[in-house]
This record gives structure tokens, C-alpha cells and sequence, in this order.
């Protein structure tokens, strides 16, 4: 970046969205570097990178300072892709617990590619991630921009286990859809 600013600044503009996708990707240097260029960055976006670095890192305890602090759980990424989402693609039980279980976190957000946060653990045999999405509401059904759903994913990298909870899934929402 410090290349390019340095060649063609002239023909740049760093505008919100330009810092938004640095902070939802996580990175801080890119946010220091831009505020030495004198591009002025809100301490949200410092803490929302740092939300971001929690939630790959599975740090929950800074994940709960963050909140604390006012620092919204559920803010996207320029891939569409949420904390949740992302601590859910790493395995990070704990930090998928209790992020699934607030109510300002959707836990059926889907990225660009269709895949909601149930999708990698489902594909990976990850049981306790994809539990915890499960009882925090999270919907099997979706399918990706390649045909492929979690269920699928799961049957076919061998984790018939979490193939059958998924689909227990469908058997429950068509009863009640039913009744």
C-alpha cells in the first residue's frame, strides 16, 4: 500500500470503505498506516479490527471487552462474512457459543459465496461448532454458489454424524411447519 500511495496518491482516495474492509479483515497496520498518511481512523474501526483479530484468534475474552465497549458483533466484511461466521470456519467453539446466542448476530448470515457460518464446520466434521449453531437456530438448507449445502458437505467428507443432525433439522421444521 505504501508503494502504491507513494506512486499514484495523487489518483487515490481512501474513503469509509476503504478503512471498513481493512478493519473487518483484521488489520491493524494497514489501519496505522493509513492514519500516518494523515487519513483520520475512529477508534470503532480499531475496535472492530480488533473484533475480527478475537474472532479468528478464538479470544473471547476480548470479544466480550469488545462488546462491552459498544462494538457491534455482527458487522460484515467485504466477503460478507461475519466474527461468527469466521471464529465458526476456524473452529472456535467458544467464541461461536457465545456470539450465536445473541440476538444482534445472525446466525444464518451468508457470505458471498452462499455459505453460512454452518457451512465449514459441517464440511470439516467440526460436531461441537455445528451443535452450537444448530441450537442457536442455524439453517442446514442453504445452498452455496456451487450447488453444495452443509449437509451435502457433510456426507460427503465422511461425517455421516453431522449429515443426520443436520437433517434431523429439516425433519423437525417440516413437522412443525405441518402442525
Amino acid at each position: 500500500m505504501a508503494l502504491l500511495l507513494d506512486r499514484r496518491g495523487d489518483e487515490i482516495t481512501i474513503n469509509e470503505e476503504v478503512v471498513k474492509a481493512a478493519a473487518t479483515c483484521g488489520q491493524d497496520h494497514v489501519l496505522d498506516f493509513l492514519s500516518q498518511q494523515t487519513v483520520r481512523i475512529e477508534e470503532e474501526w480499531r475496535c472492530i479490527a480488533q473484533f475480527y483479530n478475537a474472532a479468528k484468534a478464538g479470544d473471547v475474552q476480548v470479544i466480550e471487552e469488545l462488546i462491552r465497549k459498544g462494538v457491534k458483533p455482527d458487522v460484515k466484511n467485504i466477503r460478507r462474512e461475519t466474527p461468527l461466521w469466521i471464529a465458526a470456519r476456524l473452529g472456535h467453539k467458544t467464541v461461536v457459543k457465545l456470539l450465536a446466542e445473541r440476538r444482534d448476530v445472525n446466525v444464518n448470515s451468508r457470505s458471498v459465496s452462499g455459505r453460512s457460518p454452518l457451512f465449514w464446520p459441517a464440511s470439516r466434521g467440526n460436531e461441537p461448532v455445528v451443535a452450537a449453531l444448530m441450537d442457536a437456530g442455524a439453517d442446514p438448507t442453504f445452498v452455496d454458489c456451487n450447488g453444495n449445502t452443509a449437509i451435502y458437505m457433510a456426507r460427503k467428507n465422511g461425517h455421516e454424524r453431522i449429515a443426520e443432525m443436520l437433517e434431523g433439522w429439516n425433519d423437525e421444521t417440516e413437522a412443525m411447519t405441518k402442525a
